[in-house]
């Protein structure tokens, strides 16, 4: 081709396109005069096709295209960064090219938003400066390098295309027609050659070589440049290193540059963590380091989207924070090319923690629109949404410069997304949604302020007073009627836990609306709660009342109180008062016994001791021992001569704080020996022993358990933060505190201070009395109690983890339960994926899980669905069914008595076993027996406490 066309031809392009075999035209592309450019599929991808028509059948042109082919054959294999042409082939009438399609080019990107930042241009340039240096050492240039010939992806990476070695070398100076005839496709005069290839010599002494790199500037400038007419020095001056080497031979290569800039204009970690993480995100099915991208989670195949992101979760955490940015463009442009909730999720994760390394500008214009696409999208399940608003109220809190271009993010972008929210179909979205409404109204204000201020500073003075008076006033009023819409819309849910959720943080709305939307709003709907029938809404109610208080004054607030008394509701039904805590008496060996802890809004609670006698069934003897605070766990000292020592966790209210506590105390032995004889008595005493101290934790110890090896010297407690370790006397008369272990929080930055995590649930390893599993947040830490640190830690749900239990049989094996209704069995040293997974037993968060102490084939679970499941778990138990060890003598008995060996047991297969479905509210509280492996208790907060027992068919298959 080269010099010898310089006219264009009037054959129909059109009609050659449609001659290409599986090409689907789609549209033209552009003007270019040299060759046409159009879009279409092939194989179902999008391609470009580029067409040169042939002037006649015998224009010789054989040259070219088969030094195109050979360019292309060598630069298949090369890493990112190059697309070459994937076809160059010819028919009679013309020449074809063809590459995949780009969305955009590097000249549409630099004017798209979001701007680019500068260290993504110089990630661009490095990109670009790389993709040179590998052509050139191959021998190849590129021969027309131009921002439209630099295609840029949606995470900024880089592709060198349409590779223009045809093109000519030379153009003559003094008639710009071949200029515009090969160069100019936009039409925009705009020349990005070298100054030595407009010569006035003949064009066919000179070669392209990798010197002739980009210059750029109006073609009628640089013809003044070329003849030394013009000097770019005035408009150069902002640059470091302004210098523009006109002598070809002394320029310096891409690879020259790339090592002369390194640590200086690119940082050291493009060349070393961003070029291997390019590497691994660009062909995600070459990793073998990452292996959830060979798990699938579903029937569907993982998406590119799906792979990639994973990729991402399991690199950032090596990438250098300054790099942050880079990151933050990869999984941004993933977000709406995922297909499950599971690397949803790893998206929401890797957002947040990424927000706390950008600026915040590129929080807003590229974190929050992928967050707030997975709250507009119902395909995505109900978790990956509610973590997302979670994450969405983080960024929106912790934003400080906001822009006047923000001004009016609220009312065009986040509120239509909310009106959906609030009336979504899942009620764990609009109660996630309704406890974050006050950080969301906060930020609003906030950012109202911040944008005001700025287009005051901005405005001229005349129009000051207008913004500052009339702008204001008008915006703040559609913030309060948006917001007050939606929080009525929560106030009146039908969903119970949704109207809780929303009592959560009220005392904040009601600061933030003022005190007659406190009163006429707030206070008169939310008083109503008390009406409910359970009672999990009443204390949510008591718990937020004072923040209400603290707005609308005492007066009115006992207003409110009288009017409402006559219609509260009582629960008759209940056998105690609402209750939590549920504990078999694990000194027992011969009775079924168990306390129930209650948590009533009275400052007088009860210790109930019940006892279950099998002989008989109909019959629960109890009795009743006076507690002074509410209470929340309970524990037995599992030696049978220390039996009657119990220690209790319960909350101290004050007027304005309150602050839990741990108490051991001891229980008359006459009663437990004789509590037939003592049925039916009430306000016994609890004689105390000590209260333990709790002057390490700033909340107080929540839960106490003493060591189940029979160790009386032994006793751990935890708080929200930390697991404290308790040496006691022999005679258990004094607690002396040891080590505390601070509990680790894997998304929490070690440099910062605070809460590391918030703590549910404890369980000491019968096995390893020095091994104490601790489930807080989504995880669960082992503690080492001899070493005072954590041996490991692993996460166990995408959500709050509530229970955690040691299997009592067999070694490193324990179940746990969380707020993703799921039951997971887990082997801590092998922690990257669960044992046994059982998701979707229960319809709501799983609060309890426990091992059966002698058949561990066995597993309840409590859930705030108001169910009780009873689960086999035989194929990972200690003794699987069919290997019991007496089975071969057995066998061999009957044998040698003549008769026939027994018929084989009947198989308990994985799954579930019994519902047990009695109660109306939550359950909370749930204990197996120490002394009858077939008997457990459970109580709902209602206070319906019941004693169930395993179904003879399901023991039978175990005992016989």
């Amino acid at each position: 081709m080269g010099n010898h066309v310089s006219h264009p031809t009037s054959t129909s392009v059109d009609a050659l396109v449609s001659e290409v075999p599986g090409f689907s035209l789609e549209r033209r592309l552009g003007s270019a005069r040299f060759m046409k450019s159009f879009r279409g599929r092939m194989a179902g991808q999008p391609m470009v096709l580029k067409v040169f028509i042939k002037p006649d059948a015998d224009f010789g042109i054989a040259r070219h295209i088969r030094r195109g082919q050979a360019e292309s054959q060598s630069l298949q294999n090369l890493g990112p960064g190059i697309c070459p042409y994937s076809r160059v082939f010819e028919t009679d009438k013309a020449v074809y090219v063809c590459r995949p399609y780009f969305n955009s080019n590097l000249y549409d990107r630099i004017s798209t938003r979001p701007f680019l930042d500068i260290l993504e241009r110089k990630w661009i340039a490095f990109q670009l400066l790389s993709a040179l240096a590998q052509i050139h050492r191959l021998k190849v240039v590129h021969g027309d390098i131009k921002t439209q010939n630099v295609m840029v992806t949606s995470w900024n990476g880089v592709y060198l295309t349409d590779f223009a070695s045809h093109k000519p070398p030379a153009l003559p100076i003094d008639n710009p027609a071949d200029f515009v005839y090969f160069f100019d496709a936009s039409s925009r005069r705009t020349c990005y050659l070298a100054p030595e290839r407009l010569a006035s010599q003949d064009a066919a002494s000179l070669d392209l070589n990798e010197a002739m790199g980009v210059f750029h500037g109006l073609f009628a400038q640089f013809l003044k440049f070329v003849k030394d007419e013009y000097s770019p020095d005035d408009d150069l001056q902002s640059i470091e290193d302004p210098e523009i080497v006109r002598d070809p031979f002394k320029r310096p290569t891409a690879q020259q540059l790339l090592d002369q800039y390194r640590g200086t204009v690119f940082p050291d970690a493009f060349y070393t963590h961003m070029a291997a993480f390019l590497r691994g995100y660009t062909y995600p099915d070459t990793l073998t380091n990452v292996p959830a991208l060979h798990q699938c989670p579903g029937d569907t195949a993982l998406s590119i989207g799906d792979r990639r992101i994973l990729h991402v979760q399991a690199t950032a955490p090596s990438v250098p924070p300054s790099m942050a940015l880079l990151v933050l463009d990869h999984v941004a442009c993933l977000v709406r090319a995922l297909t499950y909730p599971k690397t949803v999720l790893a998206a929401v994760d890797l957002l947040a923690d990424l927000a706390a390394h950008v600026p915040d500008e590129h929080c807003l214009d590229r974190i929050l629109p992928a967050l707030t696409w997975i709250l507009a999208t119902d395909r995505l399940g109900c978790t990956p949404r509610t973590e997302a608003i979670k994450a969405c109220a983080k960024l929106l809190t912790t934003v400080q410069a906001v822009s006047a271009d923000e001004a009016r993010l609220f009312s065009d972008v986040l509120f239509p997304i909310f009106d959906q929210l609030v009336v979504d179909r899942e009620p764990m979205v609009r109660a996630t949604f309704a406890t974050c409404l006050s950080d969301f109204a906060e930020a609003s204000v906030r950012f109202m302020r911040s944008t005001q201020k700025k287009l005051e500073e901005e405005a001229g003075h005349d129009e000051r007073a207008f913004l500052s008076l009339q702008n204001q006033d008008v915006v703040m009023a559609e913030l309060q009627t948006r917001f007050l819409k939606q929080l009525e819309t929560l106030i009146l849910d039908k969903d119970k836990f949704v109207r809780g959720a929303i009592l959560s943080d009220i005392s904040r709305l009601c600061a933030l609306f003022g005190r007659q939307v406190a009163h006429d709003l707030i206070l008169s709907h939310t008083i109503t709660y008390l009406n409910d029938k359970g009672p999990n809404l009443r204390t949510a109610f008591f718990d937020s009342i004072a923040g209400v208080g603290s707005v609308i004054g005492e007066k009115s607030l006992k207003d409110a109180n009288e009017s409402q008394a006559p219609k509260m509701a009582t629960s008759e039904s209940c056998c105690i008062s609402c209750t939590r805590a549920v504990h078999a008496l694990s000194g027992e060996e011969e009775r079924s016994l168990f306390l129930i802890g209650t948590l009533g809004l009275a400052s007088e609670n009860e210790l109930h001791l019940i006892e279950y006698c099998e002989d008989r069934p109909d019959t629960v003897a109890h009795v009743e021992f006076r507690h002074s605070h509410e209470i929340h766990a309970i524990a037995s000292c599992p030696s049978r001569d220390a039996k009657h020592v119990i220690a209790t966790s319960y909350n101290v209210v004050g007027e304005r704080s309150h602050r839990m506590r741990s108490t051991l105390w001891r229980m008359d032995s006459r009663v437990i020996d004789n509590l037939g004889g003592n049925q039916g008595a009430v306000n016994l005493d609890l004689e105390p022993i000590v209260t333990l101290d709790d002057k390490f934790s700033k909340f107080g110890i929540a839960e106490v358990q003493f060591d189940p090896s029979g160790n009386t010297t032994k006793l751990v407690g935890r708080d929200r933060d930390h697991l404290a370790i308790f040496s006691l006397t022999e005679s258990l008369t004094s607690a002396m505190l040891g080590a505390t272990v601070a509990l680790p929080h894997p998304e929490h930055d070690p440099a910062s201070s605070g809460p590391t995590g918030t703590s549910s649930s404890l369980s000491w390893n019968p096995h390893a009395p020095s091994q104490i599993a601790v489930a807080h947040d989504q995880h669960v830490s082992v503690i080492d109690v001899r070493a005072g640190s954590v041996a490991t830690t692993f996460r166990t749900h995408d959500v709050q983890c509530r229970s955690v239990d040691w299997n009592p049989n067999k070694l490193h094996q324990l179940a746990t339960g969380g707020d993703d209704c799921a039951v997971r069995y887990w082997d801590p040293r092998h922690a990257a994926r669960p044992v046994l997974d059982d998701p979707g037993l229960h319809t709501h968060w799983v609060t309890h899980v426990q091992y059966n102490r002698f058949h561990d084939q066995l597993v309840m679970s409590a859930s705030t669905d108001h169910a009780v499941h009873l689960t086999s778990v035989s194929s990972i138990s200690s003794l699987p069914l069919g290997v019991m060890s007496d089975a071969s003598e057995t066998d061999d008995d009957a044998a040698a008595c003549g008769g026939s060996p027994p018929p084989p047991r009947a198989k308990l297969d994985d799954g579930l076993l019994m519902t047990y479905d009695q109660h109306e509210d939550s359950v909370y509280g749930l204990a197996w027996s120490a002394a009858n492996p077939w008997v457990f208790c459970s109580a709902s907060y209602d206070g319906r406490v019941l004693v169930n027992t395993v179904p003879n068919a399901i023991k039978y298959k175990i005992i016989l």
